[in-house]
């Protein structure tokens, strides 16, 4: 912006040292100010202060896990306030489309209760039909929509992937 204006705005002219200088020290404060909002944010998150609220589906070592990183370490910026796991998740013998639409159900309603902003899927064994499925109950609810992937979608590459502990999610 500045040297646009010394360009078109003749009648006021800058050296080349001003231009320079500047270019210096917005580039030093642009990195101090990052770093030090980055602190703030991480301060702000370990004594509670907007905490993203997090459903965690599926249940697991994985599962716990991520819980676990989530209450020790409130610097990731996530409060694990719902957690659907055990026969709650996947009962026991339905594998069925009526066991399908149960978990589809569990999910809707902790969607649309409102009280969650991401919901993290640790289930593995979900079928891209299923994952379909909270995909889009997500996205109408406006929740964030995360999986933790096997080994084949990692290596796909096709999805932005973060990771929370050393836990990928896609």
């Amino acid at each position: 912006v500045l040297v646009t204006a010394a360009f078109f705005y003749r009648e006021f002219s800058f050296s080349r040292t001003v231009l320079v200088g500047f270019w210096i020290f917005s580039t030093i404060f642009l990195a101090v100010f990052r770093r030090g909002a980055s602190r703030v944010h991480r301060i702000l998150h370990e004594r509670g202060y907007g905490l993203e609220q997090v459903a965690l589906v599926g249940g697991g070592e994985i599962g716990r896990r991520l819980q676990t990183r989530m209450r020790e370490q409130p610097g990731f910026g996530m409060r694990v306030v719902a957690w659907i796991e055990g026969l709650d998740w996947r009962p026991e013998g339905e594998e069925d489309a009526a066991g399908r639409s149960y978990r589809l159900d569990r999910v809707r309603s902790l969607v649309r209760g409102g009280s969650i902003q991401r919901c993290i899927f640790t289930d593995s064994r979900l079928t891209p039909d299923e994952r379909l499925d909270y995909v889009e109950e997500c996205h109408a609810g406006g929740v964030q929509c995360d999986f933790v992937p096997d080994l084949f979608e990692v290596m796909l590459g096709r999805a932005r992937v973060e990771e929370i502990d050393g836990v990928p999610l896609i």
